[in-house]
């Protein structure tokens, strides 16, 4: 038997990678994945607008106020606190430089996002207006008020170019 040892052939172990160590394209997204960021706002929120085109960022419209945010790092950028009441409904213009908001006192406001100066303030409202938005091709802005009126405003001119007429309440 002794003799029979030496006749043996040495046994190949095979290494196999560890459990952990391969990762699926999906793994990795969920591990790199953050808890969810809170920002504090002093006032209630009433309106989140992301815009069309990068850096898709957005606005949060919360009091007298409109905060424009960067959307990879949930960091402010900008705040626009021009209104002497509650902002309502900021909205982005298609190419993400102009900013339209409603406002308490009836009056709409349209801001360049770089500057955060107003460019365009249109008065016809005789309410709060509280919905407002960019026309597709982005040179009118339409207003709703709770004065019952829809209106179209022509940027360049700063004209109304039509009202509509809501309910009459009985």
């Amino acid at each position: 038997m002794e003799g029979d040892l030496h006749t043996f052939k040495k046994l190949a172990i095979k290494r196999f990678p560890r459990v952990g160590e391969q990762r699926s394209g999906e793994e990795s997204f969920w591990k790199k994945l953050q808890f969810p960021v809170v920002v504090k706002e002093f006032a209630p929120v009433t309106s989140l607008h992301f815009s069309a085109s990068p850096p898709h960022d957005f606005a949060v419209t919360s009091g007298a106020r409109v905060q424009v945010y960067n959307c990879a790092t949930n960091q402010s950028k900008k705040t626009i606190s021009r209104f002497q009441e509650c902002a309502y409904h900021a909205r982005f213009r298609g190419d993400g430089r102009l900013l339209v908001a409603g406002s308490e006192e009836g009056i709409v406001k349209v801001f360049d996002i770089g500057s955060r100066a107003i460019l365009r303030q249109f008065s016809g409202h005789k309410k709060p207006v509280k919905a407002v938005c960019f026309t597709v091709d982005g040179l009118r802005v339409v207003s709703g008020s709770d004065d019952t009126l829809l209106q179209c405003w022509d940027l360049s001119t700063s004209q109304s170019i039509c009202t509509l007429r809501g309910h009459q309440a009985s």
